[in-house]
């Protein structure tokens, strides 16, 4: 099976737009999507995160400050965030981590429904001006 992959969608599950922008800030951008799973394989070091939705629509179109993943609040049974998992950006690859409960990192192999299915955001602080 394929690499699986994890993209920006809106918050509201639609494709990004502007609306889930905010450009109040001094020299900082804050943009707020949803973390859309594309079915592959796990692999260790985790997950390529595809910021094209959103890289275009950034004023100075940089890699990003920060990125934070938060649970949008549903702990439904069995999603990962539900049970203590979480999910961690690394800047220098650029790719999201998966960790379990217990502390390590996702198994290897096809992602289950406990990450595809989970609701997880994605705050992402940007540079405003260069």
């Amino acid at each position: 099976m394929a690499a699986a992959t994890a993209s920006l969608v809106g918050v509201d599950g639609n494709p990004w737009g502007t609306r889930d922008l905010n450009a109040v800030g001094n020299n900082f951008v804050t943009s707020r999507a949803k973390l859309a799973f594309v079915a592959g394989d796990y692999a260790p070091g985790g997950l390529a995160l595809d910021l094209s939705a959103v890289k275009p629509q950034v004023p100075t179109a940089s890699d990003p400050v920060s990125v934070i993943f938060i649970p949008n609040g549903s702990y439904a049974a069995g999603d990962l965030s539900g049970i203590g998992g979480r999910y961690v950006y690394n800047p220098v690859t650029g790719k999201v981590t998966i960790w379990v409960a217990a502390g390590t990192e996702y198994a290897t192999g096809a992602l289950g429904a406990d990450v595809t299915a989970d609701d997880v955001i994605a705050e992402i602080t940007w540079k405003k001006f260069l």
